[in-house]
């Protein structure tokens, strides 16, 4: 991508690695010279990349974690943490996998009942087809779609975003991945299944995640060691925010470009001559620009 556009543009451009990292084999020593020789700046998505990447590279925050919208920054500490949240993913086998978060509800529901139980349905996923899915395996839908029910469990069904779910959540069962990583970076600890690309992504997000073998029992009884475990919850918190690091990224990338390249005197340039123009401002909250009139 950055070759592409070296040799589309020809300018000397900014860029955000967000594709790798120290935690999955990391930059190509070809890379790392391409990058420094031919970037203006390069961010990285965390300190240690940032590191070996080299003298063009600065980390501001994470890029991933800049997807927290502005009305949700991540967990309220006031909000009381009795949420188990449940995410089937949002690839189409997520219609199958779900039964796997449905029996481990039940476990769960069996053996704790302090707990409520959330889950997001990914907007990607073919709705009639994933309600179906549980309805198939003996849950009821609401008339309105808001909920599962199987005798006296209730499961709430939300289709906006994971970062606007996350408050009040403990802990996550999680089969999806940059929605894992978001949470795992709140200091939610993940539990998933082990297989061939939650491995990759184990290396990423290192003690904030279990892997456990793919039956419900197995899923279960590994989110309740981590809830009766003080220590190890703390553990997986704490993994997870040092690993994901905080928002700010793209407003430093917004910031850089306003100060350094001329965007802000561009931007009141155009608003002069165009006032009902739509402008960009970086967010200070949010890490992540906000469309103002």
């Amino acid at each position: 991508m950055l070759l592409n556009t070296l040799l589309g543009s020809g300018a000397r451009p900014l860029f955000l690695a967000t594709a790798k990292t120290v935690y999955l084999s990391g930059h190509w020593r070809l890379e790392r010279a391409i990058i420094n020789a031919f970037t203006l700046k390069t961010w990285a998505r965390d300190s240690k990349s940032a590191e070996q990447l080299g003298k063009k590279a600065i980390y501001s925050g994470s890029p991933i974690m800049d997807l927290l919208t502005e009305d949700n920054q991540g967990i309220s500490q006031n909000s009381e943490k009795n949420i188990i949240l449940l995410l089937p993913g949002s690839r189409a086998r997520a219609c199958q996998d779900v039964k796997l978060l449905l029996d481990s509800t039940e476990i769960l529901h069996e053996k704790i009942n302090n707990y409520k139980f959330l889950m997001v349905v990914a907007p990607t996923l073919p709705l009639s087809e994933f309600l179906d899915s549980c309805e198939s395996h003996g849950w009821k839908v609401s008339p309105d779609k808001d909920s599962l029910t199987r005798k006296d469990i209730i499961i709430s069904l939300k289709y906006n975003s994971v970062a606007k779910n996350v408050n009040g959540v403990k802990i996550l069962l999680g089969l999806g991945g940059t929605a894992n990583q978001l949470c795992a970076g709140l200091g939610i600890p993940v539990i998933s299944i082990d297989e061939k690309g939650k491995r990759v992504q184990k290396k990423l997000l290192g003690d904030s995640e279990i892997l456990t073998e793919k039956n419900a029992e197995s899923i279960a009884n590994a989110a309740l060691r981590v809830l009766n475990d003080s220590k190890l919850y703390d553990l997986m918190s704490s993994a997870g925010r040092e690993r994901m690091g905080s928002p700010g990224a793209l407003d430093d990338i917004v910031k850089f470009a306003c100060d350094n390249l001329g965007w802000a005197i561009r931007e009141r340039v155009y608003k002069r001559l165009i006032p009902n123009s739509r402008s960009i401002k970086p967010s200070l909250h949010t890490g992540r620009p906000t469309t103002l009139k």
